[in-house]
């Protein structure tokens, strides 16, 4: 079998998103949670795991949003929403929390 090595055009691709995820996740400010808040409505597929995972790391108030995300028919954006939910959530967001994780 033959080993394939990633060139270097292969490790930015893998890396850059990860780098821009990173940056965005640790910009301090209002204003850049209302910049993530206001794309998560549109976002779909990998975008929307991406907003989701950056709501629960900024630990955002986006709760009504993150439910609603829970519908999504991809597991991946239901399973990022309910672990964003765990980061998120707050006394009163509970009941939503454990329906969630026992249903």
């Amino acid at each position: 079998m033959m080993r394939r090595w990633a060139t270097p055009r292969m490790v930015v691709r893998r890396r850059l998103p990860q780098a821009a995820k990173a940056a965005l996740a640790g910009l301090p400010g209002e204003k850049v949670n209302a910049e993530l808040a206001r794309r998560l409505p549109a976002a779909k597929g990998k975008s929307m795991v991406v907003l989701i995972e950056l709501v629960g790391q900024r630990r955002m108030d986006a709760v009504s949003e993150l439910v609603q995300a829970l519908d999504q028919p991809d597991k991946e954006i239901r399973t990022a929403a309910l672990i964003a939910l765990g980061a998120t959530a707050g006394p009163k967001d509970l009941a939503v929390l454990i329906s969630q994780v026992t249903s």
